[in-house]
């Protein structure tokens, strides 16, 4: 069986060569669909800088983009502000559902990853 590369390679000049004939097993057929699948619903890269938490409730799982905020000490005009995290986007099955949350929920989330932040500083 090729692997999911060659899969991939052969299906896309496949596709741009109405000439080209790949022939695959079934199961290279089977494994491609997964792909394309796979593909399609996972959540895109997070833009840099942006911190990515996986959240899990009820059985649903969440790939969360979030920006960061350092704490900042304060100055005699300025009053200090701790850190902070700001949830940008959500996704579930490659789709943005951040929108569709509740108040309630993003607070979750954004504390939630919050605390990974703190658990792993403490680890160090």
């Amino acid at each position: 069986m090729m692997d999911d590369t060659t899969i991939i390679r052969l299906a896309q000049q496949a596709a741009k060569d109405e000439l080209a004939v790949a022939v695959f097993t079934v199961n290279e057929l089977a494994r491609f669909a997964d792909l394309c699948f796979e593909a399609q619903t996972k959540a895109p890269n997070a833009p840099r800088g942006v911190m990515v938490y996986e959240y899990s409730a009820n059985g649903v799982d969440l790939t969360c983009h979030l920006e960061y905020e350092a704490a900042e000490r304060g100055s005699s005009v300025e009053p200090p502000h701790p850190e902070s995290l700001t949830l940008e986007s959500v996704y579930h099955r490659g789709e943005n559902i951040a929108h569709m949350l509740c108040d309630s929920v993003v607070e979750e989330i954004e504390d939630a990853a919050m605390q990974q932040i703190k658990d792993d500083r403490d680890d160090y």
